[in-house]
């Protein structure tokens, strides 16, 4: 909080004359980055600029007089050909004459424009994994150069001022630099309370594991169904209810791409999507086919609304855009304003139950490789005859956060094609024949492996496909349904004591276009726990359990556990300070008030019509408008695994050991042979804690 208080030019100005002069740099800056990395939204915008944004910036910038100071200043000032001579020539006139001055300096820049420069950091991820090549050679240097600017025109016009800010930056620097030990130790008496609340909730799940006792994974199976789930917490609910409804059914939880990273190219959508976690690159490049009917109305209904878009933009066209068609949507605003059950079941079965088909050029050993992987790390050893593939999604209707609800290892997609894909791939006989014969895998030829989907609002099972399987498998879908349907009703009941709110049913949330919490998410996420299900069968984690299967004794080589740590875990800890940072710090790291939120280059969201790019979730995704729904944790990572093995994981991947010795989660080691839970303090030094 100290360093949000540390003060840029524009800041101390605003601060003088109680004036919004640096929202309004920021504006500026944020007016050219949304035209620069508009997706579609604007009609006419810098998406198809070939160099980068600060050298469009600066070929634009001699004919824009929209801030107020530019004019006059514009031609006293020689803009450089690159960001970095921009920011030299800045920091002279600025004062910032120490590196330490202009390091301080550029991070509360950062700070002021925090979302773009992650928008920024983001397509260069992309570009690293050869996913995005739009970012045309653009860093956050752009930006910070692009902001100087500003203040430096700002100071230019300012002159009789430059020696109070010349005098306030010298007490400035000196006050930050002389009270660091201060911040230090308020900064330790904080992390003490932290490090307090985490501890009682770590106590609580550990003692709720030992009660539960050690008992050996069950293998073989004796089971008529299993069913895979994602390990996103809001599976752990409904797997619970699940297995309490029928015992005869096992759940299983595994990261929600289930193994298969897809590029997908759908004709229902503009762009195409990438469905499996962010730090990986996709491996098998698909097509989804539609029906010809469907792809003949799919395309009439997208030039409609490239038409009524392209009024909507017109200069003359938009003021007569509501007169001409506001009758047509007064249906649509009826139906999404009131409780419409056939509204629901038609979105839905629209979004998951669609027939379509993948068409892919893979080779028969490409197809071999994908389920050796699958099948090595997802751990079942033994198959029933019936075997879902549930993937998650969420539908909402009029939800600019609609990514943040789907699954976060599909990328921010539902997973229903991921699991329809794998299935396609594990039903194909030639290839389970294949399998077979190599001993090392064997799935029953009279196992059925069927895509289903999670709906995380209402916790109903959709099975896709259903109509593909024979007609005994069918009678058993049917019977399913039933009990899956009872087990939707008990979650949403356990759900619905989240908050104190008055509950509302999920239809009707579902369906609002003005719900702005349609669900939770995955608010209060808390822990990770890697081990057998039997070791979690019968607990009630409360929702706040990312649960993946893993057991120890078949991982010879630690092959699955690297994979874990190095993938899994890491996405459930960037969702964890997602929700935690959005919590604590909702200013800077979340996105606001969602009632206020504009959508901007259809790539995220301002707060009203101006301002930076938002980051984090709305406040209405972590706070019930009475009290913090979210308890900001950081994540506890309960992994079932000896020290040697997990250090040994550790060791071998510098971004785990990132993560663990800079503190941004907790890893625990559970030991089913001596019966204990350990805890892992710095430096690979573990404690007992039961």
């Amino acid at each position: 909080e100290n360093f949000f208080g540390y003060k840029t030019y524009s800041d101390y100005i605003s601060h003088e004359e109680n004036k919004p002069t640096t929202h309004q740099i920021i504006d500026e800056v944020s007016k050219y980055c949304s035209s620069y990395f508009d997706r579609g939204q604007a009609s006419c915008g810098l998406s198809h600029a070939v160099e980068s944004l600060y050298v469009e910036w600066s070929q634009l910038i001699k004919f824009d007089s929209s801030f107020s100071l530019r004019e006059k200043e514009i031609n006293m000032m020689n803009i450089p050909k690159n960001p970095y001579q921009m920011i030299e020539q800045c920091s002279q006139k600025l004062g910032l004459f120490s590196e330490q001055d202009l390091k301080v300096y550029v991070m509360k820049i950062c700070h002021h424009m925090i979302g773009w420069c992650s928008h920024i950091v983001f397509h260069q991820w992309q570009e690293n994994l050869e996913l995005n090549h739009s970012i045309r050679n653009t860093t956050v240097a752009d930006i910070v150069a692009i902001f100087m600017h500003y203040e430096c025109s700002l100071l230019q016009a300012k002159k009789l001022k430059f020696s109070e800010w010349s005098h306030f930056f010298q007490y400035q620097s000196s006050l930050f630099s002389s009270n660091h030990l201060e911040f230090d130790n308020i900064f330790k008496i904080l992390s003490a309370w932290q490090q307090a609340l985490e501890i009682s909730y770590q106590s609580d799940v550990a003692e709720k594991i030992l009660q539960n006792g050690f008992q050996e994974a069950r293998v073989p199976v004796n089971k008529d169904v299993q069913m895979v789930f994602c390990i996103d917490v809001r599976s752990e609910v409904i797997r619970r209810k699940i297995e309490q409804a029928c015992p005869n059914i096992q759940t299983h939880g595994f990261a929600g791409f289930f193994g298969v990273s897809l590029h997908c190219h759908q004709e229902a959508q503009e762009h195409d999507t990438y469905h499996c976690p962010v730090l990986l690159k996709p491996k098998f490049n698909v097509r989804r086919q539609y029906s010809r009917a469907y792809e003949k109305n799919y395309q009439g209904k997208s030039s409609l609304r490239r038409f009524i878009g392209g009024l909507k933009q017109g200069v003359v066209s938009s003021f007569a855009h509501v007169e001409l068609f506001g009758m047509m949507f007064i249906f649509k605003i009826i139906s999404q304003s009131s409780k419409n059950l056939f509204a629901k079941k038609n979105a839905l079965a629209s979004k998951f139950q669609t027939p379509s088909s993948f068409i892919h050029s893979l080779t028969d050993q490409e197809k071999k490789g994908a389920i050796d992987f699958v099948l090595t790390h997802l751990g079942i050893k033994q198959f029933a005859k019936t075997v879902f593939i549930c993937g998650h999604g969420s539908h909402t209707t009029n939800n600019a956060f609609l990514s943040s609800l789907q699954c976060g290892a599909c990328g921010g997609h539902s997973g229903d094609l991921n699991a329809r894909f794998l299935c396609d791939l594990l039903n194909d006989k030639d290839l389970r024949e294949e399998i077979n014969s190599e001993n090392k895998f064997y799935i029953p030829s009279d196992t059925s492996f069927i895509p289903a989907l999670h709906e995380t609002v209402s916790d109903e099972i959709v099975i896709l496909d259903g109509e593909k399987y024979p007609e005994s498998q069918r009678n058993k879908i049917n019977e399913l349904k039933i009990i899956f349907s009872q087990a939707a009703q008990r979650a949403q009941e356990e759900r619905s004591k989240i908050s104190r709110r008055p509950h509302v049913d999920a239809l009707s949330r579902s369906v609002s276009w003005a719900e702005v919490r349609p669900e939770w998410g995955l608010a209060r996420n808390a822990c990770l726990v890697v081990a057998p299900r039997c070791r979690t069968e019968s607990i009630n984690l409360e929702g706040r359990a990312f649960l993946h299967d893993y057991d120890y004794f078949q991982d010879t080589e630690l092959n699955t556990l690297e994979l874990i740590m190095s993938a899994p875990m890491v996405v459930t800890n960037w969702i964890n300070m997602q929700y935690y940072a959005s919590s604590v710090c909702p200013k800077t790291y979340g996105a606001g008030n969602k009632v206020l939120h504009n959508i901007v280059s259809m790539c995220g969201v301002l707060e009203g019509n101006s301002g930076d790019l938002k980051i984090g979730l709305p406040f209405q995704s972590v706070h019930d408008g009475e009290n913090l729904i979210h308890e900001p944790l950081r994540l506890s990572v309960f992994i079932e695994a000896p020290v040697e093995a997990l250090e040994a994981v550790i060791s071998k991947n510098k971004h785990v050991n990132d993560l663990i010795e800079n503190q941004w989660l907790h890893i625990f080691s559970i030991n089913r042979e001596n019966r204990h839970i350990l805890r892992r303090r710095l430096a690979g030094d573990y404690e007992i804690i039961n």
